[in-house]
């Protein structure tokens, strides 16, 4: 092997380039061809999912009740096909803890998710047991982009289910006519959970006093050190104002502003 092989940033980069532009099959057959391939492998085809199939695909067939598609793991090309058909509902029996660290071996590999949670993958109960086995370390413990749509409200307590101290960009995308105190408390917690923010996306959020101090809390906590996008469709008290516009790396900002009503002025900047 050439010895610039042995260099772990151009395999990871040779591996990068080769699922992007010659699909994951030529990727697998390069990392079971040649061990130092495996690793970066993995972590190219894991990066980015749009949801949580494919991981809990990893899982034994026998791990869920009946309804369940036992199609092994699908390709791309097979993939949105196979999705309406695979709808996990409850587990049969929990995960064994041998089980569970192959499940992590691919979790951890995870970069950026989106649109994770959807009723056609995963039920309440599904989450909640991978809550369970989450207590002391998270789910992914390396994303560091989460992009979620359209979330109901028995999806909400979930949410800090995908968040680690490593995520550093946000998308909420709330349905409409929410629980205001639910909305207010999931997002007063962003900054504990996320210490690091740069980019918090918040769309179809109430907006009413309590969701107003939520978000206003939400910002006077977050590290104004590395804040750099934030967009939010809620009016914020004085005090959030006058720290958001003060934010030393802010660049890009999208707020409403004005008086009564529930018609504000959006206000966008990009610095």
């Amino acid at each position: 092997m050439h010895a610039c092989l042995n260099v772990d940033e151009i395999v990871r980069l040779i591996a990068h380039e080769l699922v992007a532009f010659s699909g994951e099959g030529s990727a697998v057959s390069l990392a079971c061809s040649c061990k130092s391939f495996e690793d970066p492998v993995l972590d190219a085809l894991w990066a980015k999912q749009r949801s949580l199939l494919l991981l809990l695909k990893s899982l034994p067939g026998d791990v869920w009740k009946e309804g369940g598609c036992s199609v092994s793991a699908p390709t791309t090309r097979v993939f949105f096909s196979l999705l309406k058909r695979f709808i996990r509902k409850s587990f049969r029996r929990l995960p064994t803890m041998t089980e569970w660290v192959r499940f992590r071996k691919y979790a951890r590999r995870m970069r950026e998710l989106s649109r994770s949670i959807t009723p056609d993958c995963q039920s309440p109960e599904v989450l909640s047991v991978m809550q369970l086995f989450t207590i002391k370390e998270p789910l992914l413990p390396n994303l560091k982009t989460l992009k979620l749509w359209g979330i109901k409200q028995y999806s909400i307590p979930f949410i800090p289910l995908f968040l680690s101290q490593r995520t550093t960009s946000i998308t909420l995308g709330f349905e409409s006519n929410l629980p205001e105190a639910t909305v207010a408390s999931m997002i007063t917690t962003l900054p504990t959970l996320c210490p690091d923010l740069q980019a918090i996306y918040l769309q179809n959020i109430p907006r009413n006093p309590m969701v107003i101090t939520a978000v206003s809390r939400m910002l006077l906590v977050t590290n104004r050190n590395t804040l750099q996008e934030y967009h939010g469709n809620s009016l914020l008290t004085e005090e959030a104002s006058d720290v958001l516009y003060k934010l030393p790396n802010l660049r890009v900002l999208s707020v409403f502003v004005g008086g009564g009503g529930l018609h504000y002025p959006r206000h966008r900047f990009q610095i």
